[in-house]
């Protein structure tokens, strides 16, 4: 039983490697010295240098290598279109007109609202829509005489993604889900696939991508210019990188930053947000794939650009803050993962964010993430348990968000809290299995856990089971040391 138990407690290790699944296996880290030539192969600067996107047409810059540095990336100057600031500042900060007419208040508040999202003044823009929602309507559900119905379907849009943001799931599923009924928009159900990503719904998502894309291809004729086309490509790349399959996902993202910057120079103000966004979710996708040198670059012109656009203490600069901080991470930089994690958390305060929203719980998570790389799984329980008090008052958030995190798991075992470990590993089984299926990496990931917590209650039979049946499938699916491995598997010579 020993040299079993030991083989696949190594094992485990390999999967740190493995960018862009659950780094959840940091549990054990005993094998990477017997195969420490194994190594996925790190791209050169050369090649970054060709196949990095630059809309900019500058000369590629690499960044800065020196520790130091990391927070000084909040005193560099922004770079953005000068006149398209001016012309978004402008609607974000007009005055209300002198009128009673419900109807134009409905449109100014809500495209000021939208300007000021598009800002990142999130707070601003979520007073403002539902300042506008109330103007539109009659009564809920029913919009004031001469509100044109598009109008109305957005304003229901805005106000979903608005509670989706704070982290009110239903709230805000449901809003969408009218706004659709209302006038059928193709951001609806964009927005609806990454919600029902977020709270593990993948069949709901699936089917939402389904019906979003045939609505956008309708709308578009198969087009790749406008928002619609945006949102085709956006819903292909989150269902694919939810499966885990990021390199299949990359030419949407690229097609959406396109898209994007080709908005944003015929001058349209929403392309603004989006294209930032994009170059900050091309950013994720290359770190996901282990090209950490280019998503570097990419997030950091992604992180100037909004600087340029909102200013250093935006909450849009706060959000993005947030890839540059994975990357480094990524990049085993824990300390400068950790000093950008709390410069978000900072400007949240400033901004007036809750500690009981989507947006802090999920910095705060991240800081129990990077105290797990640490093995310091004290501090680790010391951040997730702030969060669970913080969200009492919203436990959907926490119960169908944060509580599937594997790092949450890890944490509870480590510090020999093993019944609220397998409390929350069986309920990430069950609907990993539906959503995934029993032979995928996310499922075996979570049974390999749920192994480990066997093996700590004394189960050692079912312990032993749940690592046969979940090592195979996470070697299958490493990109690293196969061959090894499986001879090793193979061959029942077991490491010890």
């Amino acid at each position: 039983m020993k040299k079993y138990d030991t083989f696949f407690r190594r094992s485990f290790s390999l999967f740190l490697t493995r960018s862009y699944m659950f780094e959840s296996a940091v549990l054990i880290v005993l094998i990477l010295p017997l195969f420490s030539g194994c190594v996925e192969k790190k791209m050169a600067l050369k090649e970054a240098k060709q196949v990095t996107v630059s809309m900019s047409e500058k000369s590629f810059v690499p960044p800065p290598r020196r520790i130091d540095d990391i927070l000084a990336v909040l005193n560099q100057p922004g770079q953005f279109d000068a006149d398209m600031v001016q012309k978004i500042k402008a609607e974000a900060d007009a005055s209300p007109p002198e009128t009673n007419d419900r109807v134009w208040l409905a449109k100014f508040y809500g495209k000021r609202g939208n300007m000021a999202w598009q800002l990142g003044r999130y707070e601003l823009a979520i007073e403002d829509n539902r300042r506008a929602l109330a103007y539109a309507e009659e009564e809920k559900g029913q919009k004031v005489e001469g509100l044109p119905t598009g109008f109305y379907a957005q304003l229901l849009q805005w106000q979903g993604r608005d509670e989706i943001r704070i982290g009110n799931f239903r709230d805000g599923i449901a809003f969408l889900k009218q706004s659709d009924n209302v006038y059928p928009g193709c951001g609806n159900w964009s927005r609806l696939v990454a919600s029902y990503i977020d709270i593990g719904d993948f069949k709901a998502a699936e089917n939402a991508k389904n019906i979003g894309i045939r609505l956008c291809n309708q709308k578009t004729k198969g087009g790749k210019n406008g928002k619609y086309a945006y949102h085709r490509y956006e819903m292909e790349s989150r269902i694919l990188e939810a499966k885990g399959h990021f390199k299949k996902a990359e030419p949407y993202i690229r097609d959406m930053l396109n898209n994007s910057y080709e908005r944003l120079k015929t001058g349209k103000k929403t392309g603004a947000r989006d294209y930032l966004f994009t170059k900050s979710s091309l950013a994720k996708n290359l770190a996901h794939q282990g090209r950490l040198l280019e998503a570097e670059i990419e997030a950091r012109e992604a992180l100037k650009g909004a600087i340029g656009l909102s200013g250093k203490e935006s909450e849009l600069v706060a959000d993005l803050l947030n890839t540059l901080a994975r990357i480094m991470y990524r990049q085993g930089r824990f300390e400068d993962a950790e000093k950008l994690t709390n410069a978000r958390i900072q400007i949240y305060k400033i901004s007036g964010i809750a500690e009981d929203t989507k947006k802090m719980a999920g910095a705060r998570f991240f800081l129990g993430q990077i105290s797990v790389f640490r093995e310091d799984f004290v501090t680790a329980m010391k951040h997730y348990d702030f969060v669970k008090e913080s969200l009492l008052e919203n436990k959907y958030l926490y119960n169908q968000n944060l509580a599937r995190n594997p790092y949450l798991m890890i944490s509870l075992l480590k510090t020999g809290r093993t019944e609220e470990a397998m409390e929350l590993i069986t309920s990430a089984y069950d609907i990993n299995k539906k959503s995934f299926g029993e032979k995928d990496f996310h499922t075996a990931n979570i049974l390999a856990l749920r192994g480990m917590a066997n093996a700590t209650m004394k189960n050692n039979k079912q312990a032993m089971e749940d690592f046969y049946r979940a090592v195979p499938i996470l070697i299958e699916n490493a990109v690293i040391c196969k061959a090894p491995v499986r001879r090793i598997l193979k061959s029942g010579r077991y490491p010890t």
